[in-house]
């Protein structure tokens, strides 16, 4: 009984120490030829899931100048905010698979480049069903129209591999427009009997005609008529981070504008594949589709360390 009690004493010591240091690996295994971890990594929130915007705070070496990452083949920015002390935002896709997954991290540490690559796990999201009925030329589309729809969605996807590594936003982020809204994202949708993708993001109903105004600093990189979402404008905030409004009556804005928070965009609509007025809000950080309600919580928590591959 003493040695096996022992025996447990000296396994938690040495459990406590690896989570101090930051350096416990899922599955009890280490990969023990990266070398020294440089990095402390904080997630926020710890939690990670399908959908959501996660902030990465990074502390390493007093002599890191800078600091670079790459998640899922999309760069991740860094902005510094103090001695070896950076944060940047990625995006956990909608549909990406729960399970392990990596975050690689590349910085300059007095000339030196050092390398981390941090493993962490995405949980699984419950998303509901949604059965909608439109008039048939709304979804079994003709091929005039259906090339029409692959065209618009190319122009969409080559926006958001054209991500600026300049941060346009410094504010908290604020709803875009007051009304009812719908916490609908990721719902898989059966369309007239048939499922169709999921809907990637929130319904905000609210009277045809009010205003939608920019919920943080950014620019218009589109302005547009598209079949599916009407009137439609999308805005670059820097580091990845788009945000677009769909199915509006009115555009307020040009392709090119710098807007500022709160400033009008255009007004809620019906346009485009639509049920009623509303605004269509829907957020991209690079081509991870993610809960645009996400980004009010940013910064807000605290996160523990995640755990490295050594």
């Amino acid at each position: 009984m003493i040695k096996k009690a022992f025996r447990r004493l000296v396994l938690a010591v040495i459990v406590i120490s690896m989570l101090h240091q930051g350096i416990c690996a899922f599955g009890g295994e280490t990969q023990g030829d990266r070398g020294p971890a440089f990095f402390q990594i904080h997630f926020s929130p710890a939690a990670v899931r399908q959908g959501d915007i996660i902030t990465v705070k990074v502390n390493g070496p007093a002599g890191l100048t800078l600091l670079k990452g790459e998640f899922k083949n999309s760069p991740v920015f860094f902005d510094k905010k103090g001695t070896g002390e950076f944060t940047g935002l990625i995006g956990i896709d909608m549909t990406l698979s729960p399970g392990k997954h990596h975050l690689f991290l590349e910085g300059n540490l007095n000339g030196k480049e050092i390398k981390d690559n941090i493993r962490f796990y995405v949980e699984g999201r419950k998303y509901a069903v949604e059965k909608l009925t439109f008039p048939g030329k709304l979804v079994e589309l003709d091929k005039e129209t259906e090339e029409r729809a692959e065209r618009e969605a190319a122009i969409l996807k080559s926006l958001w591999k054209e991500a600026s590594s300049e941060r346009l936003w410094s504010e908290a982020f604020s709803l875009p427009v007051d009304g009812n809204t719908k916490p609908n994202f990721g719902r898989r949708r059966i369309l007239n009997g048939k499922e169709k993708s999921p809907h990637n993001g929130i319904d905000i109903s609210a009277p045809e005609g009010k205003a939608v105004v920019s919920p943080n600093r950014g620019k218009v990189v589109l302005v547009g008529n598209h079949f599916f979402g009407g009137n439609t404008v999308v805005i670059d905030h820097g580091h990845g981070l788009f945000t677009a409004y769909l199915h509006l009556s009115e555009i307020s804005v040009k392709e090119g504008k710098i807007v500022e928070k709160g400033e009008p965009i255009g007004k809620v609509g019906e346009t485009g594949r639509s049920k009623g007025p509303h605004l269509h809000w829907s957020a991209r950080l690079h081509d991870a589709r993610v809960d645009p309600l996400k980004l009010l919580d940013l910064n807000h928590e605290e996160a523990p360390r995640a755990s490295r591959v050594e």
